[in-house]
């Protein structure tokens, strides 16, 4: 990135125009123009809830955030997941995925639908560890809908 010699400045200048100016100093005093926000890609996570498919007449619900890393609204990025169910009918799933690609929204953000299914298995909690519950037949449920909008973004500008 190129940098541009204007004039050599005090960390007190240099704070206050880069809070107001969107722009970088270096150690050496020179500017370096700040990328446009688009070309960040801040480290984020997003939340998911909602219902699971009825199989075997019932269903469970599903709460759960997705592991947080570095994407924009309009890079197409996916992030993993994997939780628990809760509790249904005597027992809970596993589940494990992706979500789709990034959706970006009129005002910068963006969220991602989430289409997949928990594990076959149904478990019941023992205590310090879960185990399979042999008395229910195993079987999938679907989970589908989108996220909620990024969370726990950094301001990239704010200087401590």
């Amino acid at each position: 990135m190129p940098t541009y010699p204007l004039r050599h400045v005090s960390l007190r200048e240099a704070i206050c125009c880069c809070q107001k100016e969107l722009i970088h100093v270096t150690i050496d005093g020179h500017f370096i123009p700040a990328p446009a926000f688009d070309e960040l890609r801040p480290s984020h996570a997003h939340h998911y809830h909602g219902m699971t498919s009825v199989t075997l007449n019932h269903r469970h619900i599903v709460d759960f955030y997705l592991y947080a890393l570095n994407g924009s609204a309009t890079d197409g990025h996916i992030h993993r997941y994997q939780g628990l169910t809760y509790i249904a009918d005597r027992h809970f799933h596993r589940l494990i995925g992706n979500s789709g690609p990034a959706i970006p929204l009129p005002d910068g953000s963006h969220y991602h639908l989430i289409d997949g299914l928990t594990d076959e298995e149904p478990f019941i909690n023992r205590g310090n560890f879960y185990s399979t519950v042999l008395s229910i037949d195993r079987h999938t449920h679907r989970l589908v809908g989108p996220t909620g909008r990024g969370i726990g973004y950094e301001d990239p500008f704010f200087l401590t």
